[in-house]
């Protein structure tokens, strides 16, 4: 995503586990997360609000919690060690290959 122009904020004060996303004068927040597991398997939960006011309001609180965050440098990949790079892979495999396997199984009796 960094390669594609976006970019990532990381906040700082705690851990933030919340997905909000504003496009125009629509407002979306819920639990999904954007991987196999929660696109294809979770029940999850996404609300679509157009709402201007919303909007507006979201946008602020957006605006203070980057305050509060660092920016992740574009070049980011380029300073991770071979072990780090390793590791990534092998939890992109895992959870992207394996883990939906997995929940399948587990989820094919209620078929």
């Amino acid at each position: 995503m960094l390669q594609s122009g976006v970019t990532l904020w990381e906040y700082q004060p705690q851990v933030m586990h919340a997905k909000d996303l504003v496009v125009d004068d629509v407002v979306c927040v819920g639990s999904a997360n954007l991987d196999t597991r929660s696109l294809q398997l979770n029940f999850e939960f996404l609300l679509w609000l157009p709402s201007p006011v919303l909007s507006i309001q979201l946008r602020a609180r957006i605006d203070h919690d980057c305050a509060l965050a660092w920016q992740v440098p574009a070049d980011w990949s380029q300073h991770r060690t071979a072990l780090q790079r390793l590791l990534q892979s092998w939890s992109h495999f895992l959870l992207a290959r394996v883990d939906p396997f997995v929940a399948r199984g587990q989820f094919c009796h209620l078929r």
